[in-house]
């Protein structure tokens, strides 16, 4: 059975969130780049430990991984100092790589945003840019989602 995301038992991962939560007052399966971040917290937790949990809810939670062919240049199969047999473990793609940044990088842009905003007094050229980001912002969520734009 799928575990919804956010809900693995690892103890550290759940410290990580109850402290972003207390401190920035928001949780992070809020943020869109949530499950691509968790999605690599427990690849990246398969090639740290090896055999556990983490490999048992990854195969639960994103198949893919291991469907995808293995060899040449679009698919990185990356190597474990554990004892894990090579089919064991997970193919991720280039492309796939990349998705994985662009999360990364969308979770701390996130960040910078919600902080921004938060601010009580902002100076003019912050104004500015809040202002311009959020005009990006809103063109990037309906290139997303064109069904739900007005007619």
């Amino acid at each position: 059975m799928q575990k919804p995301l956010g809900q693995y038992t690892s103890t550290k991962w759940q410290q990580v969130r109850a402290a972003f939560e207390k401190y920035r007052h928001i949780e992070l399966q809020e943020f869109s780049s949530f499950a691509l971040l968790e999605e690599l917290h427990l690849v990246g937790n398969v090639f740290r430990h090896g055999p556990g949990s983490s490999l048992k809810q990854l195969k639960e939670n994103y198949p893919h991984l291991w469907s995808a062919h293995r060899g040449g240049l679009e698919h990185l199969t990356l190597q474990s100092n554990h004892s894990l047999d090579t089919n064991e473990l997970p193919v991720v793609s280039l492309s796939q790589l990349h998705r994985y940044t662009l999360a990364v990088v969308d979770f701390w842009n996130d960040c910078q945003y919600i902080h921004n905003q938060s601010l009580e007094t902002k100076t003019p050229i912050l104004q500015v840019e809040l202002a311009r980001e959020l005009e990006q912002r809103e063109k990037m969520e309906a290139r997303a989602c064109p069904a739900q734009q007005a007619p």
